[in-house]
């Protein structure tokens, strides 16, 4: 497998903080964002995600460019809507409602439908293996009864995660949620409900996991409210560079897991990000005797099948 890598443009050189070029160029990039979520019938929450995402990519004379931008935000639109046109061909709208916890459904997703929500509607656009979880509300399903909601807990292969808990024994396990995605029409909380629902169900079915981790990427505008909201804590940061393959961001484990032998350009970002922000959940052990009882799986037979790619 080779990869060849462009170096950051500038390189011997200190880079551009991208925090100073997004506040010049953010009130049009929102402004285009939302003029083509209406033309392409996209979330425009997510459209400019990923247009934050992808802007780095561009050098300084480029994104000085207002038609650039425009070019960049349009081709990331019609991206978007190639791929998810078969499982969300128009934009679910709802009034914002509270969260019915009396209502909502907590259960497991099947691979494939993860899968689904990883490559086509949470941005970084490709699939993790793992433990699969979400809400469902019947009163606020989308085509293929998509959740509202969904988190994905994967194996911890980052060792320099557990080593930020050094109280964690031998025995002891540790997870990265690695993908948490709302659609538009989630209730405000369902995020932070969803995880405290996660790690109930840790406790009593996978008691041996005893810490999560996760990154929050400022960059695209997160803040870790959610996280704040149940509990997790903020614990250090980590420096990070975005990477593109034919104009589009691949994460570090994408650009490994490339098929062997592909010749691949691999472009980086010319700018200095904000580094990711990580938070952690210690998950206290169970009382003796005591044992939670959350309807895990429940209903999931009845589900209406996801279409084949």
């Amino acid at each position: 497998m080779s990869h060849d890598v462009n170096p950051p443009v500038g390189a011997g050189a200190d880079p551009v903080d991208w925090a100073v070029v997004w506040a010049t160029i953010e009130p049009q990039v929102r402004k285009l964002s939302t003029k083509a979520a209406v033309n392409y019938g996209l979330s425009e929450r997510d459209l400019l995600i990923s247009a934050r995402l992808h802007l780095p990519r561009l050098g300084l004379e480029e994104i000085s460019s207002p038609s650039a931008i425009m070019a960049e935000v349009n081709r990331i639109a019609e991206r978007t809507r190639s791929i998810r046109w078969t499982y969300l061909p128009t934009p679910i709208h709802y009034e914002p409602s509270p969260l019915k916890h009396d209502s909502v459904q907590f259960t497991s997703i099947e691979s494939n439908m993860a899968q689904v929500i990883h490559e086509r509607f949470h941005y970084v656009g490709s699939f993790r293996e793992g433990l699969h979880f979400g809400l469902y509300d019947d009163d606020l399903k989308g085509p293929y009864d998509l959740p509202i909601v969904m988190a994905t807990l994967s194996e911890l292969d980052v060792e320099h995660l557990r080593s930020l808990i050094p109280t964690l024994s031998d025995h002891a396990k540790g997870l990265v949620l690695s993908r948490v995605y709302s659609f538009d029409h989630a209730p405000p909380n369902c995020i932070s409900y969803l995880l405290g629902r996660v790690t109930n169900w840790l406790k009593t079915n996978l008691p041996q996991v005893r810490a999560l981790f996760t990154y929050v990427n400022p960059n695209l505008g997160f803040t870790g409210v959610s996280y704040r909201a149940a509990n997790w804590k903020e614990i250090g940061e980590k420096s990070i560079s975005y990477r593109y393959i034919d104009s589009n961001y691949a994460s570090a484990r994408q650009c490994v897991l490339s098929e062997e032998g592909q010749q691949c350009l691999i472009k980086r970002s010319t700018y200095r990000l904000l580094p990711l922000k990580i938070w952690s959940y210690a998950i206290p052990s169970m009382r003796a005797g005591q044992r939670l009882r959350v309807p895990y799986g429940s209903g999931s037979a009845t589900r209406k099948p996801v279409p084949s790619s």
